[in-house]
């Protein structure tokens, strides 16, 4: 497994409950060249953790919060590794393994793509893959992408599994490891606009994937007037072009599972 060079790259943004367990994790793997956290404009202390590292990490601070898709994108373009292996920041009981793991595939020419299914010992498991943050890449694939993986904020994992749905990918399992649901991470009253903000973003990318103007996206997609999920899943089945956002629906409810 040493032929080839392995970089992690974790976007970051408010995640200082977890964060430093994750860092600390990646520290002791022996086959990572390079540890790349991509602080999205965190106003926790994220970022003092984070720089607690020192030279253990490669640490990229962004001074105002651009999204997952941005972040990631500049890791990759910062990455000197041959395979890019992305983690979320709020896993919990993350170990060195699990790099392993993910890479093994790609190394023995098993697959180009990789996707992990989450497994914990508490029974919480992560059923939709495609969904997940946690994959690996051969870097030279994903630089011709960049810059549109840079404008897909929370939309990045449907981006790539168009991008790459040519590809072959395979989906592993992760066992014994979870992560921290989004409200035990932040107050309970601002969790609505969170999670509408996060579907407006997936069901925009994925209408764009599926062929759709970015004008027709925006007159569909109005944030002013789309001002609940519930709203939204009803402008997607009353649409005339339900054709182009097939399997919005399915990407909105599969992704905001995890969280329930």
């Amino acid at each position: 497994m040493r032929d080839k060079t392995i970089s992690v790259i974790v976007p970051v943004f408010n995640e200082a409950k977890t964060v430093a367990k994750v860092a600390q994790a990646l520290i002791k793997s022996n086959s990572a060249i390079e540890l790349i956290f991509v602080n999205d404009g965190s106003t926790d202390k994220s970022k003092e953790i984070l720089e607690g590292f020192n030279n253990q990490i490669k640490l990229i601070n962004l001074k105002r919060n651009h999204g997952k898709g941005f972040a990631l994108a500049v890791g990759v373009k910062n990455a000197a590794g041959e395979i890019v292996i992305f983690l979320d920041a709020d896993l919990l009981n993350l170990k060195p393994e699990h790099v392993d793991r993910l890479a093994f595939p790609l190394l023995i020419n098993q697959a180009d793509v990789v996707l992990a299914k989450i497994s914990s010992t508490t029974g919480l498991f992560d059923p939709f893959p495609p969904f997940s943050g946690q994959r690996a890449y051969w870097r030279k694939d994903l630089l011709p992408h960049l810059k549109q993986i840079a404008k897909t904020r929370y939309g990045v994992e449907v981006y790539l599994n168009k991008a790459f749905k040519k590809k072959k990918t395979k989906t592993i399992k992760l066992k014994d490891i979870s992560y921290l649901f989004k409200h035990q991470k932040i107050d309970l009253s601002l969790l609505p606009s969170i999670y509408l903000k996060q579907a407006l973003e997936i069901s925009k990318t994925v209408a764009q994937v599926n062929g759709m103007s970015l004008e027709k996206v925006k007159s569909i997609f109005n944030d002013k007037k789309i001002k609940s999920i519930k709203d939204l899943l009803k402008t997607i089945s009353q649409s005339k072009d339900i054709e182009n956002l097939k399997g919005v629906r399915k990407y909105i409810m599969s992704h905001f599972s995890k969280y329930f």
